[in-house]
């Protein structure tokens, strides 16, 4: 006898957390932007990540990367850039897109704005959605509540990590 598969699939389908990232951010976070205190630009608490052509672009280095590389061997390249398994870290120093009078992002809605930026302090990982509360327009409560609204067939579980207590991992199941 052949079982036929479920469509009642326990957890929210992961474009529809996707979505709802986004529009949480649209309503709360991006207004905040511009009145932040400690700006995610200035990649102060933010390390962003990038893959070489990217970094060349955004950076605008003008050496080969095997020199580049190079530079931070010797210690010679700048100090708010580190690269790991092929990928260009940064932090420490602000991003060269953000404008800091203005406190605007010069490289939102170009291609040149890195992909971690885009998702960042929520986002989805997985079949769970990650709220970062470092960034100050994140309430926790608010975006819970705003969930709840969205998603009143699913229960939530909110996990702050353990040892980064600033990361909630937030997971869903249907109510019973």
């Amino acid at each position: 006898m052949s079982r036929k598969p479920s469509t009642n699939k326990p957890g929210v389908q992961r474009r529809r957390l996707e979505q709802l990232a986004s529009e949480f951010q649209k309503q709360y976070v991006i207004p905040h932007c511009a009145s932040c205190s400690r700006p995610c630009c200035m990649l102060t608490d933010v390390v962003l990540e990038f893959e070489w052509p990217h970094f060349v672009s955004i950076y605008n280095i003008a050496a080969s990367q095997r020199e580049f590389d190079k530079t931070l061997r010797d210690g010679s390249g700048p100090q708010y850039v580190r690269k790991m398994d092929g990928i260009y870290y940064t932090h420490g120093s602000p991003c060269p897109g953000y404008d800091q009078q203005a406190k605007t992002c010069k490289l939102y809605g170009s291609d040149l704005k890195p992909e971690n930026c885009s998702d960042f302090p929520v986002y989805r990982d997985g079949d769970v959605l990650i709220a970062d509360t470092r960034c100050e327009a994140v309430d926790i409560t608010d975006l819970l509540r705003y969930l709840r609204q969205a998603l009143p067939d699913f229960e939530m579980r909110n996990v702050p990590d353990e040892e980064f207590p600033v990361i909630n991992r937030i997971s869903f199941r249907t109510k019973r």
